[in-house]
């Protein structure tokens, strides 16, 4: 029964500097050495993360808000390269339709080109120059000048002689 009666003690450690404890057989004094608690360094590296991940949070939704300037810079930029890029394809498409023309005209060219070459080849051939000779000489009692006959003079200011110019003396 005396055991009953006596007071049971708890066998925790407390932790003061300098004060005795009493514990399993002997009393001893214990004596703390300050140790960072682990615990409390981890708390406040937690705090730390999350109020940086907080931050970061705020500025990713401030990043994803946007101005009623930043919206309409957006859409007069949209607005301009939409503009721009029907202008190029006006453009192109008139390029396109300058160059089929072109095409046109030059195979048009190339054509009356090959006609003209043609009809002039036929116009040569039916020439007969030996009849024109003799036309000139029998028929019109023309002949071939003598070279006293023969006036030779410079005219510079034109590859052409006009009919109705006056031919210098000398």
């Amino acid at each position: 029964m005396a055991q009953k009666n006596r007071k049971q003690t708890s066998y925790r450690r407390t932790a003061s500097i300098g004060r005795y404890v009493e514990d399993n057989v002997v009393r001893k004094i214990e004596i703390e050495v300050p140790i960072p608690d682990k615990f409390e360094e981890r708390q406040r590296r937690a705090k730390r993360r999350r109020a940086i991940q907080e931050r970061q949070e705020q500025n990713r939704e401030k990043g994803r808000q946007y101005t009623l300037l930043q919206i309409g810079a957006i859409a007069v930029a949209v607005v301009g390269v939409l503009g721009f890029g029907v202008r190029y394809l006006q453009a192109h498409d008139e390029m396109n339709t300058y160059i089929q023309t072109i095409a046109k005209l030059e195979a048009e060219y190339s054509n009356k080109v090959s006609e003209n070459d043609g009809l002039s080849a036929q116009i040569e051939s039916e020439i007969d120059y030996n009849e024109i000779y003799r036309m000139a000489t029998e028929e019109l009692g023309m002949s071939y000048p003598q070279k006293h006959q023969e006036i030779v003079y410079d005219h510079v200011e034109s590859e052409y002689v006009r009919q109705y110019d006056d031919i210098p003396n000398e």
